[in-house]
């Protein structure tokens, strides 16, 4: 038996949808538990008119929180998280619930986006197609896990204590990171699908990219994780940056020796091949016109990457400073 866990804040646009779609995938609704997390829009409404199971919180708390309120006052084996801006396709659930039930040694399984956005908007489209094609040749087993379809053993999450509520931010990151540390497999399943239904624009892009994703993950990795050459932290991705950033430097130069700006050139060059197989799909995808209009945006990607990894290491080091300071002033 299973349960779904759907947390949500002020999602008033998409969370009818979502639960349509569950509906749709044969789960029940007594099994659809809506984790409200401090909504001031109609999101409650919207939950309640479904007739499905609503938890409501005064105030926000977080995904993390949310998500462990649905774990707590679920009593199934096993909970599947998702996301309130997700569709899932109609036999996602079900795929989810079958792949754990035939892998005893798994604790845990995850899918990805279609390829298929409902959002027309370039980044909108660009976005969900990296997240497709990060999460299609991921294939396999895992040392993360998604909540934007998702499921786990309740007995495994509650083991490793749910997800860690002081994160505001890569939660779910964090949540795989223990399970694999703890010894639990994951499996990443990209067949299993659901649709995603954000409105992504540039420059939200590119805030998300620095503070809720950059920025937390590099902390997780900093604070003990461990880098896998897997998702977004392959060796490619990690090339990618470097001569992102190396190409940026060399512009800078440019301005005093055109030579340099040739040579900024050659390592964005160099930074886009690392993903040329991205490139491809995209172009049997997309089209070649809509490859090359994007691939601006896989630069300021890896730039963003090296923006969070940077704030990340000021940030550690200036609490590890103020440690050393606060120790010298009590002795």
């Amino acid at each position: 038996m299973f349960d779904v866990i759907v947390p949500a804040f002020n999602a008033a646009d998409t969370l009818e949808a979502c639960l349509h779609g569950l509906l749709q995938a044969d789960v029940d609704k007594s099994r659809i538990i809506v984790c409200d997390d401090g909504s001031d829009d109609n999101t409650v409404q919207i939950a309640r008119s479904m007739s499905v199971r609503v938890i409501v919180c005064n105030q926000r708390t977080g995904a993390a929180a949310a998500r462990n309120r649905g774990i707590s006052a679920s009593q199934a084996e096993t909970v599947v998280f998702v996301d309130s801006d997700v569709v899932v396709a109609p036999d996602a659930i079900t795929r989810l619930h079958a792949l754990l039930e035939r892998s005893p040694t798994a604790s845990a399984v995850f899918g990805a986006y279609d390829d298929a956005p409902t959002d027309p908007h370039i980044v909108s489209r660009y976005r969900n197609l990296l997240h497709h094609y990060t999460h299609l040749e991921g294939a396999g087993v895992a040392h993360t896990f998604w909540t934007g379809l998702g499921a786990v053993r309740r007995a495994a999450a509650i083991s490793i204590g749910g997800f860690d509520e002081t994160l505001q931010a890569m939660e779910d990151v964090d949540f795989g990171m223990r399970l694999s540390r703890a010894g639990h497999e994951i499996i990443l399943e990209p067949d299993i699908q659901g649709k995603h239904l954000k409105r992504w624009k540039f420059w939200s892009m590119i805030r998300t990219d620095i503070l809720h994703r950059a920025l937390p993950w590099s902390r997780l990795l900093l604070r003990g994780g461990t880098v896998e050459d897997e998702l977004n932290l392959k060796v490619r991705h990690r090339l990618g940056v470097f001569f992102s950033c190396l190409g940026c430097a060399l512009m800078l130069f440019g301005l005093a020796a055109p030579v340099f700006l040739l040579l900024g050139l050659g390592c964005f060059a160099l930074s886009l091949w690392q993903n040329i197989d991205f490139y491809k799909y995209l172009a049997r995808k997309k089209g070649i016109a809509f490859a090359v209009a994007t691939a601006p945006f896989q630069i300021i990607y890896y730039l963003c990457a090296a923006i969070g990894l940077s704030l990340a290491i000021v940030e550690a080091l200036f609490v590890r400073r103020s440690a050393r300071a606060a120790a010298t002033r009590k002795f």
